[in-house]
């Protein structure tokens, strides 16, 4: 009986210590790349002209690399 009763016990204690790995993993991971403020002279109209534009957001170069 008792036998049983220290698996349980063993067993409890390893979930309860994955899930606190897990939580520390997650809080680690949301103060890495999520915990910074957004950069100041980013605003709204700014990501929306853009997202929306029609011109490329890498120039073309208009000479060639290699030359012949």
């Amino acid at each position: 009986m008792t036998l049983k009763l220290s698996r349980t016990s063993n067993l409890g204690r390893e979930i309860v210590l994955v899930l606190a790995g897990k939580a520390l993993a997650m809080l680690v991971i949301w103060l890495v790349w999520f915990a910074r403020p957004q950069a100041p002279d980013l605003d709204a109209e700014r990501v929306r002209a853009a997202l929306y534009s029609s011109h490329p957001v890498v120039q073309e170069r208009t000479e060639p690399d290699a030359k012949p």
